[in-house]
């Protein structure tokens, strides 16, 4: 009986919240840029810079800058600058930093990048 009772309360929580919210519409997804190679604007909503991930090939020197805006006038949230050295990669997972203007990734030419947010 207790069984029964939970399974039914659980369909009446998921047929609320998928009604409620509508399929893939909750507002809290993490989001992501996918694998980037050039300077761009990511979003232009608000939310929260969760984690950047850094790829930059060997002998090159590379670098990153994410800005809290739509251009590189922005304020920057997020600098990162990497020597030349060996193959490098690195996914930093910056607590989550919020942002108002929008999310634009400044990026130096030997550098690939993916950026995870939140909206709002």
């Amino acid at each position: 009986m207790k069984k029964r009772l939970m399974l039914l309360v659980m369909c009446m929580l998921f047929v609320v919240f998928s009604t409620a919210y509508g399929a893939g519409k909750f507002p809290y997804w993490a989001k992501s840029s996918g694998k980037q190679i050039t300077s761009a604007a990511i979003t232009y909503s608000s939310g929260f810079l969760t984690a950047v991930q850094i790829i930059v090939p060997s002998g090159s020197a590379g670098g990153l800058v994410v800005y809290d805006g739509s251009s590189e006038y922005g304020t920057v949230i997020y600098p990162r600058d990497i020597p030349a050295s060996t193959y490098y990669a690195v996914r930093d997972w910056a607590f989550p930093v919020p942002f108002t203007n929008g999310l634009y990734v400044d990026v130096s030419p030997a550098t690939s990048y993916i950026v995870e947010y939140i909206l709002r």
